[in-house]
């Protein structure tokens, strides 16, 4: 009988059991958007990257000193990911990903802290590194008229629509896939702003006045393109990467170090490994 009560003790306290009751969480959590619950599922995998055995460990033996000994070797040895045609190799997990990884780890132990398991959350002295800020190089008023001008007068079918794309970006201060959800009946034009749903979180849905420039860019496109029904996208392509990049060169603003690469979520291995 008392066998059986430690192995019933010993079950409760694994940890893979609050890894599953974490990943459990975040699959039920309505905040989330589907891109930040993939997320958080790759952070755990690589957590298990680079702490194989956790899964298997009882949580009530789990010490600080171990969660800093997992923290130094996460961020010096990394997953061991190489995204494809990478030109370079970090040697180590990236600030931000450790970061996520740390967060990540409290909250699976906060669960068997609030569940009576451990009266302490073992991870809770870890730190954040610091990220280190890039500086922003931000191109002139001049030289922004003229990568429009640019992109607008590339020869190719959809020129006027990524020039577009390109201004309605800097004068609404939307993400891409905002934007490109964006339809005209998001336009409030009595109360002169604009609603922009949010792709990140529900708490991302918001209202931004409809400053002079993104009114002139509007009325601009409705004059061009003429009377759309209210359920028309704004926007009629779905990115402007490409013709912006040449746009730059052309203009000599930027070259292509200049311009970040694609995350590697939707090609990210089976292992989850991305987050290098």
């Amino acid at each position: 009988m008392g066998a059986a009560k430690t192995d019933k003790a010993q079950q409760r306290a694994n940890i893979g059991r609050f890894i599953g009751a974490y990943l459990e969480l975040t699959s039920l959590d309505p905040s989330l958007a589907p891109n930040s619950k993939l997320r958080r599922e790759i952070t755990v995998k690589a957590i298990l990257k680079t702490w194989a055995d956790l899964p298997s460990r009882d949580a009530r033996r789990v010490t600080p000193a171990d969660c800093r000994s997992w923290a130094a070797r996460a961020a010096t040895e990394g997953t061991g990911f190489v995204a494809p045609n990478a030109k370079t190799v970090r040697s180590g997990m990236s600030v931000s990903a450790h970061n996520k990884c740390v967060d990540t780890l409290k909250a699976i132990f906060e669960i068997a802290r609030e569940e009576g398991v451990v009266t302490k959350n073992p991870a809770s002295s870890l730190t954040k590194r610091t990220l280190r800020r890039k500086r922003l190089d931000l191109p002139t008023s001049e030289q922004f008229q003229a990568i429009v001008r640019s992109v607008s007068t590339i020869r190719a079918r959809r020129s006027k629509d990524c020039a577009d794309m390109v201004r309605f970006l800097a004068f609404s201060g939307a993400r891409l896939r905002e934007a490109t959800a964006l339809r005209w009946s998001d336009f409030d034009s009595a109360r002169n702003r604009l609603t922009i749903a949010g792709t990140k979180t529900t708490s991302s849905y918001r209202t931004v006045p409809i400053f002079p420039p993104l009114a002139a860019l509007v009325a601009e496109m409705q004059g061009r393109r003429g009377p759309e029904p209210a359920d028309s996208r704004i926007l009629r392509v779905k990115e402007c990467l490409g013709a912006l990049k040449s746009a730059c060169r052309r203009v000599g603003v930027v070259n292509d170090d200049c311009f970040p690469k694609r995350r590697q979520l939707e090609t990210s291995n089976e292992e989850g490994c991305c987050l290098t």
